[in-house]
């Protein structure tokens, strides 16, 4: 075998490992995002948990949404959307979800409405799904694949 062989191997086999690797530790847009999630200055129209009623790609039994104060303003106190308005830039919603109901949140998942950014969908979202331990479910830099089909409405 020969020594470029023998380098092209360990190179391969550590891009595999960290490469694929599900629970990746948040830089960038997702660390940005989780940080934004955990403030103060988000605030619920409904702060108990809900119990989650549908089948949801979240696996999480209870859920509470949280808003910044740019996204309320569309949102009413019934957290209904009203059509008339489209979010502004800057909204953030946040969906804190447990498994049990109560305590802080086990997982987020977080929309954040800017047009400008490299990792919005085609409605101007940036979409960032993180687990309280600071590890990324599903990355911004995947435009919310995974999220928009429950989420489109």
């Amino acid at each position: 075998m020969s020594k470029r062989n023998l380098l092209f191997i360990p190179l391969i086999s550590f891009l595999a490992i960290t490469g694929c690797s599900k629970n990746r530790t948040p830089a960038g847009i997702d660390a940005e995002l989780f940080t934004q999630a955990q403030k103060e200055d988000l605030e619920c129209f409904k702060c108990e948990y809900q119990e989650s009623t549908k089948n949801t790609g979240h696996k999480s039994t209870y859920f509470r949404r949280k808003y910044n104060a740019l996204a309320k303003t569309v949102v009413d106190s019934s957290e209904s959307i009203n059509l008339k308005y489209d979010f502004p830039k800057g909204s953030m919603i946040v969906y804190e979800m447990n498994s049990i109901n109560k305590g802080k949140g086990e997982k987020y998942a977080i929309m954040f409405k800017d047009q400008t950014s490299e990792y919005k969908d085609k409605n101007g979202w940036v979409w960032s799904y993180v687990n309280s331990d600071n590890t990324i479910i599903e990355p911004a830099s995947r435009k919310g694949v995974s999220c928009i089909s429950c989420h489109s409405n």
